[in-house]
């Protein structure tokens, strides 16, 4: 059956009946039983007449509202307390240019103070310095990686330093997964490598640092005149008994 709507309520109603379900309009007259004779005279049932009163009594409720004292009364209430009225309830004598000018930069401080507490809560948080950490464990030749590593070597870490762990992240893809993997869930890579707090900044927010384990070898040779090349640095030998060696301190892990 065919739907249409009512003219006065706006209402679905079937497109064959002469009368609304819920407001009783005569559809082909247009005229609203206003009476409870006329509405007795429509044919509805005893649900459809809860309905058609419950919509009279809100349209009555609608109708009785004056929007236009409410119109007024709000231009008075924004007249009577807006922000430059504030002021006229304090005394004009404690109101001078210098408290005014040193209440707008209290103002203007507090603002900025916020401003910039949320911008670094959000610049350093944790996942931040994580996601610029894992860019470098992805892309091994990204220089500047040596800022975000700390290890038990006395001297300062730089770039020639992580050679072997970049030699170990290029040649190892699925470790290097693995390890991104252990730092982003706050575990530890095989006991060894993990994230740690190493600082702060601006003395608030926390500092984020990769921590690389160190090891020690000792290289032999029955060869004289022998060298160790290590990262392109080269290390002399000293002769031990009948072979010649030479010992390496906190080496960072990876591969030479």
């Amino acid at each position: 059956m065919s739907i249409r709507y009512c003219f006065n309520c706006g209402h679905k109603i079937n497109k064959a009946d002469i009368y609304c379900t819920y407001c009783g309009a005569n559809q082909k007259t247009r005229i609203v039983p206003n009476s409870e004779a006329e509405r007795k005279r429509i044919l509805l049932t005893r649900r459809d007449f809860k309905k058609v009163n419950k919509y009279r009594n809100n349209k009555k409720w609608f109708n009785n509202v004056d929007f236009l004292a409410l119109r007024q009364k709000w231009i008075k209430f924004n007249q009577n307390y807006s922000f430059k009225h504030l002021f006229n309830y304090l005394p004009k004598s404690q109101l001078s240019k210098r408290k005014q000018h040193l209440i707008i930069g209290l103002l203007v401080g507090g603002c900025s103070v916020l401003f910039l507490s949320f911008w670094g809560m959000n610049y350093y948080s944790r996942d931040n310095q994580l996601s610029q950490i894992t860019n470098y464990l992805e892309n091994p030749a990204k220089k500047g990686f040596a800022e975000y590593i700390v290890s038990d070597k006395a001297e300062t870490i730089n770039e020639n330093d992580l050679k072997p762990f970049r030699n170990f992240l290029v040649k190892n893809p699925t470790e290097t997964n693995s390890l991104i993997k252990a730092i982003s869930h706050n575990k530890s890579y095989k006991n060894s490598i993990r994230l740690i707090k190493d600082g702060a900044y601006w003395l608030v927010f926390p500092r984020y640092k990769l921590n690389l384990p160190t090891y020690s070898l000792t290289v032999t040779t029955n060869h004289a005149n022998s060298k160790l090349n290590i990262n392109n640095s080269y290390k002399s030998m000293t002769k031990k008994d009948s072979k010649f060696a030479v010992s390496v301190n906190k080496l960072i892990v990876g591969q030479i």
